[in-house]
């Protein structure tokens, strides 16, 4: 009896973790098309048919492989919409308008204005042996460029904040980055930010995601892209890490970023 007890409540285990699991993809896809806005930030309530239209116009122009990580209404009166769309780590964006025939798409190919990367390199003494950190990492960077749209031509700004874990040989053992495509117009307003941030764990060396979760949130002033991730180890002698970064961009494409753990 007690062995069956045990059984039984090994079984419930298993079922709640699979729920939370479940539960934690789900919230992760419903991030991957960003709400609809107008340049004002009002919303514009379509239907999902409309919104899938949209979707599936603008993948047809990109083609096999692309996702959409967010997308806006440019202009009411056309319904002209920009999507954004992402493969692997290149972004794509499609303009959607409607026409007396329907829907008409074409890509709009961003003109970069400014580009800056800087890396920060952080000897962590106390974690050196057992596959620990050697060395934090602190990454952060942005991509300033111009996105001429039939109706307007907003200044797009890839921003990025990461912090990243390497063993003594070099051997990425984490890393978590957040990342943003803070849509503005310079001296007037931030108005829609799409967020692209991600963690990653090394398997081969024990290490595993425990959570990982992100949120873009901004104001007509700034925008912001924060990033939380739990890493932890198989191995019983290492210890897990917390995880945290952000990145804002305000309405003059200034960045303040910050990434850390404990």
């Amino acid at each position: 009896m007690k062995k069956a007890w045990i059984v039984g409540l090994f079984l419930i285990a298993i079922l709640l973790v699979a729920g939370v699991a479940m539960a934690s993809t789900m919230a992760n896809s419903d991030n991957s098309v960003a709400e609809i806005q107008t340049l004002s930030g009002s919303m514009i309530y379509q239907n999902n048919e409309h919104r899938d239209e949209v979707i599936k116009k603008s993948l047809e122009i990109a083609g096999d492989g692309w996702k959409c990580i967010g997308m806006y209404t440019v202009d009411t009166n056309t319904m002209d919409m920009l999507v954004i769309l992402k493969k692997d780590d290149k972004i794509k964006y499609v303009e959607v308008y409607k026409q007396e025939k329907g829907l008409v798409a074409r890509e709009v190919i961003p003109r970069v204005i400014e580009k800056k990367v800087s890396k920060d390199v952080i000897y962590n003494k106390d974690k050196v042996s057992k596959e620990e950190p050697a060395k934090i990492f602190k990454e952060y960077g942005k991509v300033v460029a111009e996105v001429q749209l039939l109706a307007a031509s907003p200044v797009v700004v890839e921003a990025w904040s990461s912090i990243e874990a390497k063993n003594a040989l070099g051997i990425t053992l984490w890393n978590l980055t957040a990342k943003g495509y803070f849509h503005v117009y310079p001296g007037d307003s931030v108005f829609y930010v799409a967020d692209d941030s991600s963690a990653y764990a090394n398997g081969y060396l024990g290490w595993y995601i425990e959570y990982f979760d992100s949120d873009a949130t901004w104001t007509s002033t700034a925008g912001r892209v924060d990033a939380r991730a739990g890493f932890d180890n198989s191995l019983p002698w290492v210890d897990g890490v917390d995880a945290w970064a952000w990145v804002q961009v305000d309405k003059y494409l200034q960045m303040t970023k910050d990434a850390g753990y404990t």
